[in-house]
């Protein structure tokens, strides 16, 4: 039997310890849309991010990503652990604009806020993940989501990272476990939705074409 070192343990009980404090004092309340967004740090993030590409020209995607945009529902459909969205609320602007801000619904009831932070096309559309009611809302206090798009052949390659930003550097570890085991699924799940919209709305436009 392998023991761990000292540090491992004082570690470990002081990461259990800050989980209970956070815990208690993150407690849930009700979402006000007005909020103001946590200032988007350089560092204390947790990230993870997938790659798909999507048989269609660049161009006809980001027509199709502008036009369809506010379905967010038909491509984060969820997982098994992690809830799907049921709708979204624009509160203010116009997505995918920067500045936009809306409300979104998860299948759980549980809500969140996301607003847009840039969109430069195809560099970077990049956009803020706050005010979650949800149980997550004890290890990230939000979470910044980044869209970056190439030409490649056969298609266009999506490029998406999510940056969860940890509530104390004690609880990092435990918010590595729970990124690892339950983000990547969810959003290979999403990817491949997309995908399959895209292609299929490909297919149609050049029926119509014809």
């Amino acid at each position: 039997m392998r023991w761990k070192s000292a540090p491992q343990i004082v570690i470990g009980i002081l990461s259990i310890s800050i989980l209970v404090v956070v815990s208690t004092t993150a407690r849930q309340s009700p979402l006000n849309p007005s909020s103001t967004p946590p200032p988007v740090d350089h560092d204390g993030f947790v990230r993870h991010t997938e790659v798909i590409t999507v048989q269609v020209p660049m161009q006809f995607f980001r027509h199709w990503r502008q036009t369809s945009a506010g379905h967010l529902e038909n491509t984060l459909r969820g997982t098994s652990k992690i809830a799907g969205v049921a709708y979204t609320e624009m509160i203010r602007g116009r997505w995918p604009q920067p500045g936009a801000r809306r409300r979104v619904v998860r299948k759980d009831g549980n809500e969140s806020l996301e607003e847009v932070l840039e969109n430069s096309w195809p560099t970077r559309f990049r956009y803020e993940v706050w005010g979650f009611t949800d149980q997550e809302r004890i290890l990230t206090n939000y979470l910044v989501g980044e869209f970056q798009y190439r030409e490649v052949p056969g298609g266009t390659e999506v490029r998406w990272t999510y940056s969860f930003h940890r509530r104390h550097l004690l609880i990092e570890p435990i918010l590595s476990i729970e990124v690892r085991n339950r983000v990547p699924e969810f959003m290979q799940t999403a990817l491949r939705n997309l995908k399959e919209e895209a292609e299929d709305a490909y297919k149609e436009d050049g029926t119509k074409r014809s």
